[in-house]
């Protein structure tokens, strides 16, 4: 769970040794004012690509319904769903969403493909409660090292937005 004011954690945020030993690089070729920018274009992106969805404008509600139809119908699958561009695009190796609960649950999924990930989130007044799965069978996924990436993803940006916000 990440919860509280990033100002009051007692972690060093700018460590550049991760909990398992490895290094970690980083550098920037954008300002921060440009990373604010590009933060903001993609929060606008996917509020479009959100909404698209729930209004059923999302280019995936289309597919299924044609498929649907193709299968209620008696019909031949359509070619596209064999197609492996298309099985390429439908390969989620990250599945996420949020799950609301008004208790301090944690509430998760699995993934929805053997080398990927589910990732639910509840939404909280003073915290995110995230829930990561993978599984354990596929040597390419490891749970508790993107749990610590997130954690640390979001710091980040909680760090930027401190940054932009005092300017």
């Amino acid at each position: 769970m990440c919860q509280g004011d990033p100002e009051s954690q007692t972690t060093n945020q700018q460590s550049n040794t991760l909990d398992d030993g490895t290094k970690r690089v980083q550098f920037t070729i954008y300002s921060q004012e440009r990373i604010k920018e590009l933060f903001d274009l993609a929060v606008q992106r996917q509020t479009k690509e959100m909404n698209d969805n729930i209004n059923g404008y999302g280019i995936d509600n289309h597919l299924m319904g044609l498929r649907y139809a193709a299968q209620e119908a008696g019909e031949p699958i359509p070619d596209i769903f064999t197609d492996q561009a298309y099985k390429i695009v439908n390969h989620f190796a990250l599945s996420t969403s949020q799950v609301t609960s008004k208790n301090d649950a944690i509430i998760g999924y699995g993934p929805v493909v053997p080398d990927g990930y589910g990732c639910a989130y509840n939404l909280r007044s003073n915290a995110i409660i995230f829930s990561v799965s993978a599984f354990h069978s596929d040597g390419r996924t490891n749970a508790t090292r993107f749990a610590q990436t997130l954690k640390q993803s979001l710091w980040d940006m909680a760090d930027m937005l401190n940054r932009a916000n005092q300017r």
